[in-house]
């Protein structure tokens, strides 16, 4: 179901949307499963750390330009949805939850992005940016009346 509501609001609202069942169900792509792929995937590395993220951890040592993209993606959210109901373009919200997916994804499958392998604070600082991530996709897929599951 989420893949198919997913595909409808990912669209704007006026333009011709040609329906590919391959296409909507695909965990690759700007896809409904693709972005619950990947919130499952921060769960189960979140799970293997043992410990939930912390908010007091010292973000300093992220760095990187891929972590502070992923985080300006984050912080951008609130105002795709502000964006988003004041235009009634609820697509406003998609495209940042697929950008915020998309940066995770790319720093994800970096050789050099270590998270449970790294230093214990750098290890600590990349779960709770993980974590941030894992919030934000739920947050708007929550707003798009798209559960998230822990497990895929």
């Amino acid at each position: 179901m989420g893949a198919v509501v997913f595909n409808d609001l990912k669209n704007r609202r006026l333009r011709d949307v040609v329906f590919d069942w391959d296409e909507v169900l695909s965990f690759e792509g700007e896809t409904g499963p693709y972005l619950q792929y990947t919130a499952a995937r921060i769960a189960s590395m979140i799970e293997k750390h043992g410990d939930p993220p912390r908010a007091d951890v010292e973000c300093s040592r992220l760095a990187g330009d891929g972590e502070l993209a992923l985080l300006l993606a984050i912080h951008g959210l609130p105002g795709a949805l502000r964006r988003g109901v004041e235009a009634a373009e609820p697509s406003l919200v998609a495209d940042c939850l697929l950008d915020i997916a998309a940066r995770f994804s790319t720093l994800y499958s970096r050789k050099d992005w270590k998270v449970l392998s790294a230093d214990r604070p750098l290890t600590e600082a990349r779960i709770a940016l993980a974590g941030a991530a894992r919030q934000a996709l739920v947050n708007g897929l929550g707003w798009l009346g798209i559960p998230v599951p822990d497990r895929m």
